[in-house]
């Protein structure tokens, strides 16, 4: 199942696409976002109206919900830079995903 990129929730309504970038690296690991970011459309939303804050409010929210046993020291900050990575590598504007 497809999830939203900055939510998690579904269902994914929106695909932003953009270049595959390292999304981190820290002690020997990387990580790298492969290709277009799915949205929902609330998230769809926030990214359309640049509210990049309620963006961010929402994606902590719904982290820490799935996540209740993870500290949120740094979650904020870190979502906080996916986001800016995202507004760095996105390549065109969002794409309506077909419904089945």
């Amino acid at each position: 199942m497809i999830i939203c990129d900055f939510c998690s929730s579904t269902p994914v309504t929106w695909s932003y696409p953009a270049k595959t970038h390292e999304s981190f690296a820290m002690e020997g690991l990387r990580g790298e976002s492969v290709g277009d970011w799915a949205a929902c459309d609330i998230c769809h939303e926030y990214i359309e109206s640049d509210n990049w804050q309620a963006l961010l409010d929402r994606s902590c929210a719904t982290f820490v919900l799935q996540h209740p046993n993870i500290s949120d020291r740094f979650l904020r900050e870190d979502l906080k830079s996916f986001h800016n990575l995202f507004r760095m590598h996105r390549t065109g504007p969002a794409v309506q995903e077909k419904g089945d």
